[in-house]
């Protein structure tokens, strides 16, 4: 239909979530425990009351980076009518939240969650308040956000001596090794 998705449980079967351990350290948040989450949009998916051929109001585009430097969405960019397979990345650490905004119809009529996501993350979703700024001028309760937790990462400390005697002196070598590894549920 052509009905607007304005609320957090009309827009979650609409939506199709990957999350993507990044384990090097070579990434916008330098931490070797970081996931990429994608969110796309899918009007096709089963339970998605919105129309394909129909666009989506808008969104707010977070800049590249890590996301914990982008607690809302001041510094977000407005796309609009965003059509089916819309996607949308970001970048953050394990134990963080990342955040996206979505917004169809005049209002963000309910809450959703939390839904669980691959690898052990976790979406809610509620009216935008107050204390997360949009980068449109909607007023507060009108856009939906999507609120991702990310899973906790685990980290191992390994430490080997190793000692070497000969007849005349005695040298002692020490190794550690520390693994942080994403914890899969």
């Amino acid at each position: 239909g052509n009905d607007p998705i304005d609320g957090c449980t009309l827009q979650d079967p609409c939506l199709s979530w990957t999350v993507t351990p990044v384990t090097n350290n070579q990434n916008a948040c330098d931490d070797d425990c970081a996931y990429t989450v994608c969110l796309t949009l899918d009007l096709t998916a089963p339970g998605c009351t919105k129309d394909p051929m129909d666009t989506v109001s808008h969104t707010c585009k977070q800049p590249d980076g890590c996301a914990s430097l982008f607690p809302g969405f001041g510094d977000a960019t407005e796309v609009g009518n965003i059509p089916n397979g819309y996607e949308q990345c970001q970048l953050g650490r394990g134990g963080e939240t990342l955040k996206f905004l979505l917004k169809d119809g005049n209002e963000c009529t309910d809450s959703a969650g939390p839904i669980p996501l691959p690898d052990g993350a976790s979406a809610s979703c509620e009216p935008r308040p107050g204390t997360i700024p949009s980068c449109t001028n909607n007023a507060i309760g009108k856009e939906c956000v999507w609120i991702v937790t990310l899973p906790q990462c685990t980290s191992t400390t390994t430490t080997t001596t190793t000692t070497t005697t000969t007849s005349s002196e005695t040298t002692t070598t020490t190794t550690t090794t520390t693994t942080s590894s994403e914890t899969t549920t």
